[in-house]
């Protein structure tokens, strides 16, 4: 039989991720969900040109199939490509419900960004088949599913928990995220675990393949005292970005007990007033945006300690036999304060530096390893 190819999706993936003709592994399944959405909206469409039928025919997408052909550069564009049977010189029967799927789901989607209810255009069951697609885009990030047009119908992280929130019956979504605590149960009979963040409890399953890492995290370095872990996967949140439960585990990460990030983790749980009625809160942004400029400091051959201040400041320690170290930074401003001390010298150095300003940040890595944490 022969085929008729064409391509009926180029979504535009735009963020510092996509830059160039390349599409991060973690996207492949979004793909997939463009052929399994594609189809569900040709079969709604045949029925509602066909009142009275509750299902379409039988083999109505027999010899209909879905293939990614190729990455266009710019940001990147996969060229997600439709193959219809021919029946003879013509498209078969059902063919023009599959090549008009694509331009009910653009409408629905840039209905959705302009901030109206895209449910009238395709039903909600349609809609939350969407669910997986951007499950792994991060703040700043987005997808354009007509990027030609001056109306492109972006995909954002906004629009994406504004649509699944809206629709699903218990008003909530799912993202991948890694979460960060420490294990209080792990059950090997029935694969699950039971996670405490810094704020709260959440369950989950795991595969076979994550339980030596998960039975590692589980046991105690200490009396009452367990080692922290990371653990990525798919979490769905509530409205009010609560983490609810984890879905899938993708990967598991035990973390040493001053692993930057989770000692990070900790100051995001403080409260105004934390310090006997004195401290203030830390913004949870700003601290996430400190960690990204502090990353290098894992090449070290230790991890500071690190301390809130009830200024709003973070205080970062390193010690060994020859020096004490301190930084004291603002996490919103990334501005910080350098004391070094030679405990043989009893000489001092100071500088005032900026995270995100990479001559300080050379110039701090330099000074940590002259001082031994190299």
């Amino acid at each position: 039989m022969d085929k008729h190819r064409e391509k009926i999706y180029t979504p535009r993936f735009v963020g510092d991720r996509f830059k160039g003709p390349a599409l991060p592994l973690e996207f492949l399944d979004d793909l997939q969900v463009l052929g399994k959405i594609n189809t569900a909206i040709a079969k709604w469409l045949w029925k509602e040109s066909n009142p009275g039928r509750t299902r379409s025919p039988k083999g109505f997408d027999k010899g209909i199939s879905y293939a990614v052909v190729g990455i266009t550069d710019g940001s990147a564009i996969p060229q997600v490509e439709m193959t219809t049977p021919n029946k003879g010189m013509f498209p078969a029967a059902y063919a023009r419900h599959f090549q008009d799927a694509p331009l009910k789901l653009k409408e629905a989607l840039q209905v959705l960004d302009e901030g109206g209810d895209p449910s009238t255009v395709l039903p909600q069951e349609i809609l939350l088949l969407m669910e997986p697609f951007g499950a792994s885009l991060r703040m700043g990030e987005h997808v354009e599913f007509d990027p030609k047009q001056v109306k492109t119908a972006r995909y954002t992280v906004q629009n994406r928990k504004k649509l699944l929130v809206g629709i699903s019956k218990d008003k909530d979504y799912t993202k991948d995220i890694g979460l960060l605590g420490q294990l209080i149960d792990l059950n090997k009979e029935k694969r699950t675990f039971e996670l405490r963040t810094i704020t709260r409890k959440v369950s989950g399953s795991f595969n076979d393949e994550h339980y030596a890492d998960l039975l590692e995290a589980f046991s105690e370095d200490k009396i009452g005292k367990k080692k922290p872990l990371l653990i990525a996967g798919t979490v769905r949140f509530s409205a009010f970005d609560s983490p609810r439960l984890i879905e899938k585990v993708q990967e598991v990460t035990v973390l040493e007990p001053l692993d930057i990030q989770w000692q990070l983790e900790g100051l995001k749980a403080l409260r105004a007033g934390w310090l006997d009625g004195y401290g203030s809160a830390y913004d949870a942004g700003a601290i996430d945006k400190l960690f990204q400029h502090l990353d290098s400091f894992y090449n070290l051959n230790k991890n500071p300690s690190i301390y809130p201040n009830p200024e709003g400041l973070v205080n970062l320690e390193w010690d060994n036999d020859r020096t004490d170290i301190t930084l004291e930074v603002d996490p919103n401003s990334l501005k910080g304060d350098y004391q070094a001390l030679d405990l043989g010298t009893k000489r001092s150095t100071e500088k005032t530096l900026t995270l995100d300003v990479g001559k300080d940040q050379k110039w701090l890595i330099e000074a940590l390893q002259k001082a031994g944490f190299e």
